[in-house]
């Protein structure tokens, strides 16, 4: 897909994205709640706050749709 990210996000894309997905298949959409789950340190250490979170998920999306 030729996607770079950028350099200073402390969050991948894929971890974005990740997220996102399990928030589907896990929490019934809920991305607040996979965002808290996911936060521990052995999954998603910099995990982004709820604002930011969506508006790089919402940079993504046309990424998750392939």
């Amino acid at each position: 897909m030729n996607h770079q990210g950028d350099i200073q996000q402390q969050m991948s894309d894929a971890e974005v994205m990740t997220t996102a997905i399990v928030a589907v298949l896990y929490f019934g959409g809920n991305f607040e709640k996979a965002r808290k789950d996911l936060s521990e340190p052995q999954y998603i250490p910099k995990m982004l706050s709820q604002s930011h979170f969506n508006r790089r998920l919402y940079r993504v999306e046309p990424m998750l749709l392939m």
